[in-house]
């Protein structure tokens, strides 16, 4: 009797064993610690909260101001703009356009890494009676967008990133000049965190 007691606790422990193990096997993981495969709907990436959502917010330092939209998991677009009109006795002031495609590159739990490609065009009046300015811009840059899901707010994202662009200048001649840009995240003027509201 004492025998068969001891039998039918190892083999109480031994199932108990097997059936957490399987438990944790199947069960979702909370945080996803290895990006997610594109091809795995899990549910693990915070794009899939905001596909079809429009997302306001700050971008960059030459046309800050627009709108950002997933169609699906991998693939949004942007536009963004700048009006800036200044008149103290001289009339001056700047406009831009600037259109973005973005493609995820990797999904985590509360964030997602990106790379985005740019084309644009500003104009710029400066006052005084001089001439008037038109550059044409194309950029690059790999960022992450962090959505805030873990505070409560899963459509609030912030975003950073960096790259490089291209500026075209028209002025009655041309010229061509390439430097850094950055996505929100300025490396050499830290703390210009850019973010989005999606509703």
């Amino acid at each position: 009797m004492k025998n068969l007691l001891s039998l039918a606790t190892v083999a109480g422990i031994l199932l108990g064993l097997v059936t957490t193990a399987s438990a944790e096997d199947t069960a979702p993981s909370l945080l996803a610690t290895t990006p997610v495969s594109s091809s795995a709907d899990d549910g693990r990436s915070p794009i899939d909260a905001v596909v079809g959502h429009l997302g306001l917010g700050y971008f960059t330092g030459d046309a800050p101001l627009g709108l950002r939209y997933w169609w699906n998991r991998e693939n949004g677009f942007d536009i963004n703009g700048t009006i800036n009109f200044a008149s103290s006795g001289v009339d001056s002031g700047r406009y831009g356009l600037e259109l973005g495609y973005v493609r995820a590159l990797a999904h985590y739990h509360y964030s997602v890494v990106f790379a985005r490609a740019g084309i644009g065009a500003r104009y710029t009046k400066p006052g005084g009676g001089s001439s008037s300015r038109t550059d044409g811009v194309a950029s690059a840059f790999i960022g992450a967008e962090l959505f805030l899901g873990a505070f409560g707010f899963p459509n609030v994202s912030l975003q950073g990133g960096y790259g490089i662009q291209a500026n075209y200048v028209n002025l009655g001649g041309g010229s061509l000049s390439v430097s850094s840009v950055d996505g929100g995240l300025s490396v050499v003027n830290a703390g210009n965190v850019g973010f989005h509201i999606y509703w």
